[in-house]
């Protein structure tokens, strides 16, 4: 049996504004959401010992100018990560801030994850693209480049083997945007009906336009701290009782050995032994859905259905506000915007302290959030009480 480790408290939480394309760099969004999330902890810059980001496909917002920026005392700091890897994004610096503080290392530790897309292609940059390497030297060259192609495989796999449908597919995205619709930061809030779902362009079979995430500018920010220092603090705290996350390589992407299996699977088992709770204890689920298949696949490794069940598992409507389940409350990466796994986290912060507005999900005690797909994955069970 695991032995369960102390648990932490998410104290302070913060947001930037999200838009599909924002003015400020990612920096000043990353500043942004980091004073607020220090704020809502009722907590100073000089409280901080720890500070954790993941990097990304974006302008970066880097330790070196965010750290100046939010004022933090730079000698207090006894971690300071900025990683880039292929990693489940925002779970990634959470995951490494719990650790801090669990071994001692850190008593408070800020994270935050910043995105700010790039746009176009400057004249010339072709001509300057590196060769590729590894096993892309065998993909690439023939168009089979991106995340929703590589992912497609896995989606057309499930379809061939449980009988999954587009359908279940459109059910979860048109639910998804209905959720947004409640919720005032989402970028895209007009409703969706199956047809509109079914006249939106192919991207990679099986997955439409409406499948994919969209880049959103914005940042979102986090303060997590021992039990004890969160006792005395202004909000109440939201506690982590079970933290893992799974890095990949680009090998796994491309030569994943069973492509009806992946990593989520194995990182949810670990949070739930570690957390000592069950599927079935869990009142609200904030799913990474950067496609919407993803979403699928955690509601079945996480244990919410079995596996193969996750198409009939939507269609019931049990991932409705009103459902067993209610699933990505605010709308997810296809209707929020993608945060890269930020938002999802935020929200269900959000959920357990009763702060959502229409979208509440009424008496949630127990969430479950989640990042990442194929070989990479980020999970942690957090609880508005501690067992």
């Amino acid at each position: 049996m695991m032995m369960r480790p102390q648990p932490v408290a998410i104290v302070g939480i913060g947001y930037s504004e999200f838009a599909r394309s924002l003015e400020a760099d990612g920096h000043e969004l990353a500043i942004a959401a980091c004073d607020e999330a220090i704020r809502d902890a009722g907590l100073t810059p000089n409280d901080v010992d720890g500070v954790a980001t993941y990097l990304g496909a974006y302008e970066h917002a880097e330790l070196s100018q965010v750290i100046p920026g939010v004022g933090l005392n730079e000698e207090r700091l006894k971690l300071r990560e900025d990683l880039m890897a292929l990693a489940p994004a925002a779970m990634t610096s959470i995951h490494t801030a719990v650790e801090a503080i669990r071994s001692g290392q850190c008593q408070t530790v800020l994270t935050y994850k910043a995105n700010k897309w790039k746009r176009g292609v400057p004249p010339g940059a072709a001509n300057n693209a590196p060769l590729v390497g590894g096993i892309q030297q065998f993909t690439v060259p023939y168009g089979h480049s991106m995340t929703a192609q590589w992912l497609a495989l896995w989606a057309q796999r499930h379809f061939y083997e449980y009988g999954t449908t587009c359908e279940h597919l459109g059910k979860l995205v048109v639910n998804t945007r209905k959720h947004a619709g409640l919720n005032p930061r989402a970028t895209l809030r007009t409703p969706l009906t199956l047809d509109d779902y079914y006249r939106s362009p192919w991207i990679s079979e099986p997955f439409r336009k409406l499948d994919c995430d969209f880049p959103i500018d914005g940042a979102g920010a986090l303060v997590i701290t021992t039990l004890e220092r969160a006792r005395d603090l202004k909000q109440q705290p939201i506690y982590i009782l079970g933290c893992a996350r799974r890095d990949g390589t680009m090998e796994e992407w491309e030569m994943w050995p069973d492509l009806t299996t992946m990593a989520s699977k194995e990182v949810s088992d670990h949070v739930w032994a570690e957390s000592g709770l069950s599927p079935q204890d869990v009142d609200v689920a904030e799913l990474y859905d950067g496609f919407s298949f993803l979403g699928l696949c955690w509601l079945e490794d996480a244990g919410f259905c079995k596996k193969g069940e996750g198409g009939p598992f939507i269609a019931s409507g049990a991932i409705e506000l009103g459902g067993s389940l209610p699933t990505n409350t605010h709308g997810g990466n296809l209707s929020e915007g993608r945060s890269h796994g930020v938002g999802a986290i935020l929200e269900a912060v959000q959920q357990l302290r009763g702060a959502c507005g229409a979208r509440q999900v009424h008496d949630a005690k127990i969430a479950f959030a989640a990042n990442g797909g194929g070989p990479i994955a980020g999970a942690m069970v957090l609880a508005k009480d501690l067992p």
